[in-house]
C-alpha cells in the first residue's frame, strides 16, 4: 500500500529527520522552519526482498522502483548478526552494506543526480528506510561545481521518502 502525507505523521518519523538535519547542519538553525514533503511507503515483501513503485525522492519528480534486499532472511538480529542489505533503485544496484554491527546507519548517495541521504534502522520492527532529498533554486550559494547542495541550513525543502518494512 503507498500513501502520500504531507508532513510526517509519526513523532519517530518527525523526530529522525529533525535530528538527522540537525547532527548534517554546520549550522543546525533554522531546520525547523524548511517545508519538509514527506511520502510514506509500506514495502510489498517477498521471500528477503521489499519493494515499493511509484517513490519519489523529489515531490514532483518521476518515480521509481525502491527494492531493499536482503541476501538471508534474519529472525533474530541480535544472534544471527544481520545480513548484505542491497538498495536497487530503478533496477540498478545503488548501495550494499553488510548489517553486521550496523544495524542503523547512514549513507550519502548520488541517486538520478541527486544527493540523497539514506538512513536504514534494523533495530525495531517496522523496519525503516529513509530518504532525505534536498531541494533548492539554482540561484542560492551552496550549489556547488558538483552540482548538488552541500549544506541542509542552504536548501529550501526537504523531501523524506519512508519506507516500512515488516521482516
Amino acid at each position: 500500500m503507498n500513501k502520500y502525507v504531507e508532513q510526517p505523521k509519526t513523532t519517530v518519523a518527525r523526530a529522525r529527520i529533525a535530528q538527522f538535519l540537525q547532527q548534517s547542519s554546520e549550522t543546525p538553525s533554522g531546520h525547523d522552519s524548511k517545508e519538509v514533503n514527506y511520502e510514506l511507503f509500506y514495502a510489498v515483501k517477498n521471500k528477503s526482498t521489499f519493494s515499493v513503485e511509484k517513490a519519489h525522492f523529489l515531490k514532483d519528480d518521476d518515480s521509481h522502483s525502491v527494492v531493499v534486499s536482503l541476501d538471508k532472511e534474519v529472525i533474530n538480529w541480535d544472534k544471527e548478526g544481520g545480513a548484505n542489505l542491497s538498495l536497487i533503485i530503478d533496477d540498478e544496484k545503488i548501495f550494499e552494506v553488510d548489517t553486521k554491527g550496523r544495524l542503523e546507519g547512514t549513507e550519502r548517495l548520488r541517486i538520478d543526480g541527486l544527493l540523497v541521504d539514506f538512513m536504514w534502522d534494523l533495530f525495531k520492527t517496522p523496519k525503516r528506510f529513509i530518504f532525505l532529498t534536498r531541494e533548492f533554486s539554482f540561484h542560492t550559494k551552496a550549489f556547488g561545481e558538483l552540482g548538488y547542495q552541500k549544506d541542509w541550513e542552504d536548501c529550501e525543502h526537504v523531501n523524506a521518502l519512508e519506507i516500512l518494512a515488516d521482516f
